[in-house]
């Protein structure tokens, strides 16, 4: 690219020229590896929850801190990928085969971080609330399930390489092994089975960790045969990669910890509210792991057109991506419009819960078609360097924005949990329309490949 002008001109052949089935083809396995996560955790919490309540409650206490701690690891590895996409639009395989190495090597003191909060769980637990017998409970829990995050950010690590060359099936299947692995063995410990005995709740943790060292084993495996490089530390690509992956990172963080704080806003106003914002947020999370998958594929896409200085191509990946994300997004939107009582009833038979979450339910109709715009936009910036933008902007409008708002239209003017959505709504649509001022700027195009 020339920097002066701003305007990069076509270089290098891109084995994916930015098509609607080149964007179904690479995003279709992402959605299915995201599912299998999901199918995970519904795993866990069924076969928890068939012990006990309380076991139940503090497995989701637990899980919920983990996933806040770790919202900003997932954000940070998202930076190889980034790397790795626009080194292969460039045809620089060795700093591909580089940036998945320092990625693995950054795993390791990251995991260990998380693993050393188990010797803070009191102070943590106690923040976050609960009678004492749960918070010892979920503390328990919690030291366990710690113990899997080395393995598990080095396979996040491995995967971002494999999805930034465009090779997205070999991370799926691995997921999906990992999937079926995690139900076997959270069948065999926590209920026991012969020789094995019956560990509880706790077993859920060691299926968790087991899984994760063996998806990690096997993806390492795969990693060893095909990027065959020194095994050394590279200042300058370990550089890259936190200028890629700080930004993401902390707005993974900050975004994971504004919801959190709306959660505790909305358990204020009873349990009717609090449960049917449980049912309506699952139901919206199962809506958005399409777009998830898309706006990875944007972000793998654009970044390998950075890398290959290709604005054409760049362009029609973005507006496939945008595209598809509609289409699949504007589908759910009818269904939740249509016959929000019928799948809110799947979940609760309690009158007063139904009603509120069908509220919330027809409003997310309309929140399908902003969120494609906005996550889809924000990824393809991602892809392109851009991410202290996106940061910002995340930031920005979930804590001077739409916490704020939540405030002021659930409590101070009396509409509940329903205005709070309203705000969460507001805050989609400011992303929205901020993301598509940006790319439509070309102010992005100043970052060009990673340097």
């Amino acid at each position: 690219m020339n920097a002066k002008e701003g305007v990069m001109q076509p270089k290098v052949s891109l084995q994916f020229q930015g098509s609607l089935k080149d964007v179904a083809t690479l995003a279709w396995p992402l959605m299915v590896g995201m599912l299998s996560f999901t199918i995970m955790d519904v795993t866990d919490t069924f076969m928890v929850g068939q012990i006990g309540k309380r076991e139940l409650a503090a497995v989701g206490m637990a899980t919920t801190i983990i996933f806040f701690i770790n919202s900003f690891f997932i954000g940070f590895f998202e930076s190889v990928k980034i790397l790795v996409a626009q080194a292969t639009g460039a045809k620089q395989s060795g700093l591909a085969k580089e940036a998945v190495w320092q990625g693995v090597f950054l795993s390791i003191p990251c995991g260990v971080i998380v693993m050393a909060l188990a010797f803070f769980n009191h102070t943590i637990f106690g923040i976050f609330g609960g009678s004492l017998p749960l918070q010892e409970m979920a503390r328990d829990y919690f030291s366990i399930r710690v113990i899997a995050s080395p393995f598990w950010f080095i396979t996040l690590a491995i995967g971002s390489y494999y999805q930034g060359i465009g090779n997205t099936k070999l991370p799926m299947f691995i997921n999906l092994m990992m999937c079926v692995l995690n139900g076997i063995l959270c069948q065999l410990f926590i209920f026991g089975f012969g020789p094995i005995q019956a560990m509880g709740m706790d077993g859920s943790a060691y299926a968790t960790i087991l899984s994760d060292v063996v998806g990690m084993v096997v993806l390492l495996t795969y990693l060893i045969k095909d990027a065959k490089i020194p095994l050394k530390w590279f200042t300058n690509t370990c550089q890259k990669l936190f200028k890629l992956g700080l930004p993401v990172g902390i707005r993974w963080l900050l975004d994971t910890g504004g919801w959190t704080f709306v959660i505790a806003m909305i358990a204020r106003l009873g349990e009717d509210e609090l449960a049917a914002n449980q049912i309506a947020t699952k139901i919206m999370c199962l809506s958005i792991l399409p777009v998830y998958g898309i706006t990875e594929t944007a972000s793998i896409l654009t970044g390998q057109c950075t890398g290959a200085q290709n604005m054409k191509a760049l362009h029609r990946s973005y507006w496939s991506a945008v595209k598809l994300a509609l289409m699949i997004m504007g589908s759910f939107g009818i269904i939740f419009w249509t016959m929000p009582t019928a799948l809110v009833s799947l979940f609760q038979s309690d009158q007063a819960v139904i009603e509120l979450a069908s509220q919330v339910l027809m409003v997310l109709a309309l929140f399908q078609l902003i969120v494609a715009f906005s996550m889809t936009t924000a990824g393809a910036l991602n892809g392109t360097g851009d991410t202290r933008f996106t940061m910002y902007l995340s930031i920005s409008t979930t804590w001077l924005f739409m916490i704020p708002l939540a405030y002021c239209f659930g409590f101070t003017l009396g509409y509940g949990m329903f205005g709070m959505w309203i705000a969460l709504i507001l805050q989609e649509l400011l992303l929205a329309a901020a993301t598509q001022w940006r790319f439509r700027s070309g102010k992005w195009k100043r970052h060009g490949m990673v340097s």
